[in-house]
């Protein structure tokens, strides 16, 4: 589920314009997982909006926020050198 979100526009996009987006993992918590974005115009490569978002792992059951796995964590973890 969505827990939070910040989105920093830079400038517009029109409809019919193309873009790219870019995400990555940014950091885990026990019970949730934030993930940065970049949307960038397609034809000029300019940064149109960047931000983050958090989202948590939820029990279907009890509907509250539980741990993510450890297989989850390290699949989508970056190593460091």
């Amino acid at each position: 589920y969505l827990v939070a979100t910040q989105l920093h526009f830079k400038r517009p996009l029109g409809l019919g314009d193309w873009f790219v987006v870019r995400t990555w993992v940014d950091s885990f918590r026990r019970d949730g997982v934030k993930i940065g974005f970049e949307i960038d115009r397609d034809d000029n490569g300019k940064r149109c909006c960047d931000g983050w978002a958090e989202y948590t792992l939820i029990d279907l059951e009890t509907r509250r926020a539980c741990p993510i796995p450890e297989d989850i964590r390290e699949r989508y973890s970056i190593e460091q050198a």
